[in-house]
């Protein structure tokens, strides 16, 4: 069974802080180059690699609630833009050429590029059905604020960009510090089980079953 990230790491610790905590086998294993400052330099690798996890961690947190608001924020912008769609359809049922250049014919765009490339076409031409608009209560400033929910959706898709680019390189980033912390606990566990081959149950101190 694959071990979980959490239990690599809980590997690698309970071996260096095993040996930190057991003089004895600091004594055996100075000879082959891992003394007392060695293990504490592998320890500080290991803290660092914890830290890193921990910020992916509160990064993805981010990015799961950048991805919601985000969600949250279409649907607001979503309404208001059907809302001002269905009134030019049925103000100006026969305006092809319109309706073309405000770009309502046909379906409404699902992904968030069409979506924001559809809606921002409608609101650029708005200008030109202000007066059919009005006569359904529908003023420029609630127009405006159409534009402004939209720019809001646009901008809360960059952030979330931001945090997924963040996210990725401290995945990266903690990879690679594992992947050398394992490499060094792998080599550190076969000098100490040279170095303690005329007691083999000192090794029970990194976690060892002997």
């Amino acid at each position: 069974m694959k071990k979980t990230l959490a239990a690599r790491l809980e590997r690698s610790r309970l071996v260096i802080d095993g040996a930190l905590a057991n003089p004895p086998l600091i004594k055996k294993t100075t000879p082959f180059g891992y003394d007392r400052k060695t293990l504490q330099q592998a320890h500080n690798q290991y803290l660092e690699t914890y830290g890193l996890q921990m910020s992916k961690d509160d990064e993805l947190g981010a990015q799961r609630d950048a991805t919601l608001a985000l969600r949250d924020a279409q649907d607001e912008a979503h309404q208001l833009y059907i809302k001002h769609v269905k009134i030019i359809r049925m103000a100006l049922p026969k305006e092809e050429e319109l309706w073309k250049k405000l770009g309502i014919s046909g379906k409404r765009e699902t992904t968030l590029t069409g979506w924001l490339s559809q809606v921002n076409r409608f609101y650029q031409n708005t200008d030109q059905v202000q007066e059919a608009l009005a006569q359904f209560n529908v003023l420029p400033e609630e127009l405006e604020q159409a534009r402004e929910k939209v720019q809001a959706v646009a901008d809360m898709r960059v952030q979330q960009n931001q945090r997924k680019s963040q996210s990725q390189q401290l995945r990266e980033q903690r990879d690679a510090s594992l992947q050398q912390l394992e490499k060094w606990v792998r080599n550190f566990v076969k000098v100490a089980q040279i170095a303690c081959e005329d007691n083999p149950q000192q090794l029970e101190a990194l976690g060892l079953v002997v």
